[in-house]
């Protein structure tokens, strides 16, 4: 027993010497305490880290709603450009008379329409809650004209050109309503639990 006692206190005078700062019993101290059987931060068992990771969760909710209204600004103008070549179509295949006003109303109105929630899209990574909003309104005007149009091409036979042009770009117009609508829904998820952590921290 007094044989491991002695060698004990000859490691440690070595030690000592060699490490007068004590630098190896703080590098032990550290990893001890970064480890996950090291001592814990006060007024906390470690079980409320789910907890801890939802608070910030805003900040990913409102990345990704960002995120789809981006990609549906990008369907948007690929539907706004589909249904403009359909009124080209529709004005160069018309007879002497030439095409329908109402015709010409069904395709262009959710056009230019998307055209400009389109444009929109280059603000979608600084859109604030107010523009999302109004994004969302303008999304489902879109929506009521596509609705219009698939009657009014039910009611009114078009040529094969015009209606397959106004088809694929009704399909893009309405993708870009739907990817709106998740990402308008996100954003606003992700600023009411911003709001809710605010009024937590107060």
């Amino acid at each position: 027993m007094h044989a491991l006692q002695y060698a004990g206190q000859e490691i440690e005078r070595a030690t000592n010497r060699f490490d007068p700062e004590n630098k190896i019993s703080r590098r032990r101290d550290d990893a001890s305490m970064a480890s996950s059987a090291g001592p814990r931060a006060m007024g906390t068992d470690g079980g409320d880290h789910k907890f801890r990771q939802r608070v910030d969760n805003h900040y990913q909710l409102m990345a990704d709603g960002r995120a789809r209204l981006g990609q549906a600004c990008k369907a948007h103008l690929a539907g706004s450009l589909t249904l403009l070549g359909s009124v080209a179509a529709a004005a160069g295949l018309a007879g002497d008379d030439g095409p329908a006003t109402a015709t010409l109303v069904v395709l262009g109105a959710p056009a230019l329409l998307g055209a400009y929630l389109g444009n929109l899209g280059r603000g979608a990574g600084k859109m604030t809650e107010a523009a999302s909003a109004s994004f969302s309104r303008l999304n489902a005007a879109l929506a009521l004209l596509l609705l219009a149009l698939a009657c009014y091409m039910a009611v009114h036979p078009q040529e094969q050109l015009v209606l397959a042009a106004a088809l694929a770009g009704g399909f893009f117009a309405l993708v870009g309503c739907l990817l709106a609508a998740r990402g308008a829904s996100g954003l606003r998820a992700g600023f009411a639990s911003q709001a809710e952590k605010k009024r937590g921290a107060r």
